[in-house]
């Protein structure tokens, strides 16, 4: 191998020949494809690409040998999503507005539910809101059961639109929070910290 440091991932219960993950320095995509390798990764290597990865390959299912996985294609499979983020904290705000731009995203942000309201009647709607729970002014919670009610007061036209999508974020993992965030109409439900491909996996899918 030129002495280049390279390893393989193999995937469990993967049909023979098993599908491999190099992790490498920079490979020939070429003889990756006459090897029979589903995807090949360049260092250094993000958690998350990791994650995509190995999620695209496992899901081509049995006796389908799905293109070429590399972080390019990677990348150009993901659709840009508009994301309002209603967060008080401006560190927490700033290291998500990074992780969602990173990965390609646009982000929107509210100081509060008030603000998010606001931002939802002369912006939206948006793909997915992430409401952090616990806010001045307006918190997660109201905020959220404040969009369901505009939803069932805006009849046909509303219903055109669809469902705005809410993600709950909270710093409190006790127990009863999640159903409280789902009991105020949001879609789902994030405890902090959280890793990124937890978060990625909630607004993407």
């Amino acid at each position: 191998m030129n002495k280049r440091t390279h390893f393989e991932l193999m995937i469990p219960d993967a049909p023979p020949p098993a599908r491999t993950i190099p992790v490498t320095a920079p490979f020939d995509g070429a003889r990756c494809r006459e090897l029979g390798i589903a995807s090949y990764l360049t260092k250094p290597v993000p958690q998350t690409d990791l994650w995509d990865a190995l999620c695209t390959v496992v899901g081509a299912g049995e006796g389908i040998r799905p293109k070429l996985v590399t972080r390019h294609s990677l990348r150009e499979a993901r659709r840009p999503l508009n994301i309002l983020l209603a967060e008080d904290n401006p560190v927490n705000v700033k290291l998500a507005v990074r992780l969602l731009e990173k990965r390609g995203h646009k982000v929107v942000v509210a100081g509060n539910g008030e603000e998010a309201l606001e931002m939802l009647e002369s912006q939206g709607p948006f793909d997915v809101v992430l409401m952090d729970v616990q806010m001045p002014v307006m918190d997660g919670l109201e905020a959220t059961a404040a969009i369901r009610s505009r939803e069932r007061a805006g009849g046909r036209a509303q219903r055109l639109i669809g469902r705005q999508r809410v993600i709950g974020v909270t710093a409190h993992a006790m127990e009863g929070d999640r159903q409280r965030c789902l009991d105020a109409g949001m879609d789902g439900y994030l405890s902090k910290p959280f890793a990124a491909k937890d978060l990625f996996a909630l607004i993407e899918e």
